[in-house]
Formats: structure tokens, C-alpha cells, sequence
């Protein structure tokens, strides 16, 4: 369930698979040298000259236009955080959340969108919320033009289960 903003629209942001496609290829046939990004904070860090502060390595079908400059600055600052670092991350903000760490992300659930995205931001590492699943070649959470791939549906279930079955039989 998408939860509106204070002016009542529900944000996602959106790039249909066809448009992003058609988008890519004129961009590839402009031969153009100025750099295209898919994420806004690929963009910011290449004009920065440092690594993608949202860990979008680890959603690597967006890297395939970024410069390969910058795809080895993102990739030598990529690293998967440990239990204890993400602990400590959720400790030194003051959130609690139960949490799987995966290969490219984190899946947490209940945390809410801001604090997420301050954990993101400190980890460099991608950081998704169970009942908002990032979905393949979708740029995000908005599945706008785009089909949903069933392995991934498959595998966002197997998450849910491993979630619920930890809530069956937690301590309190």
C-alpha cells in the first residue's frame, strides 16, 4: 500500500522498461560523451567524483550506462555490511527493525521510507522495505510498464515466509 504525502499524491518514481529502452538506445546512437545515469544519486556522485551513496552497485542492471569510471568507484567502495554493522547503524540512529541481509540488499520491514533511507545512505548499501520490493529493470519500487518476473515473485514470497516464520517465533 502506497501511503500519500502531505499533498495527498503517493510518489514512485517511474521509467517504463520501453521508455528507459528507447531512451538508452538514442542516447547510444547520439554519440554523445556526456554521461547518462538511470539514478539521480549516480549523477550526484559522478559530479562528485565518489561512489553512489544509495549502493545502487548492487542493482547492477543499472550500472550498464555509467561510465566506467565510476562503475569502479562504486565498486571498490561496494562491500555487503556485516550483522554487527547494520546493528550498529540501527543502534546509532535509534530504529529497530527485523532485517534479512541478501546479496545487493537488506530487506527490512516496518522501518518507513525516511528512516530507510538514512541507513542506506550511512551503509552505502541498498536497504528494502518487505511491502516494497524493488523489482527488476523497474528503477525502484513502481511496477508502471513494467511485467513482474516470476522468478523474483517467487523469491519476494520466500522473504515474506522467512519473515513471518521468524514473527512465530520470537522471544517477547
Amino acid at each position: 500500500m502506497e501511503v500519500p504525502y502531505a499533498d495527498g499524491y503517493a510518489r514512485r518514481k517511474v521509467m517504463p522498461e520501453e521508455l528507459d529502452a528507447r531512451v538508452v538506445a538514442a542516447w547510444r546512437a547520439s554519440g554523445t560523451s556526456t554521461p547518462l545515469f538511470r539514478k539521480t544519486s549516480c549523477g550526484v556522485a559522478f559530479a562528485h567524483r565518489v561512489p553512489d551513496y544509495n549502493g545502487h552497485w548492487g542493482v547492477r542492471e543499472l550500472c550498464d550506462i555509467c561510465p566506467p569510471l565510476q562503475q569502479k568507484r562504486c565498486a571498490d567502495s561496494y562491500s555487503e555490511p556485516t550483522t554487527a554493522q547494520f546493528e550498529a547503524v540501527l543502534a546509532q540512529l535509534g530504529y529497530e527493525t527485523e532485517y534479512v541481509i541478501e546479496p545487493g540488499h537488506v530487506w527490512t520491514h516496518g522501518l518507513g521510507e525516511q528512516q530507510r533511507y538514512a541507513v542506506q545512505h550511512t551503509l552505502r548499501f541498498q536497504i528494502w522495505e518487505l511491502d516494497q520490493p524493488h523489482h527488476l529493470h523497474a528503477h525502484g519500487r513502481s511496477l508502471l510498464g513494467h511485467s513482474v518476473d516470476a522468478t523474483q515473485d517467487k523469491e519476494f514470497a520466500a522473504v515474506r515466509a522467512r519473515f513471518q516464520q521468524a514473527a512465530c517465533f520470537e522471544d517477547d
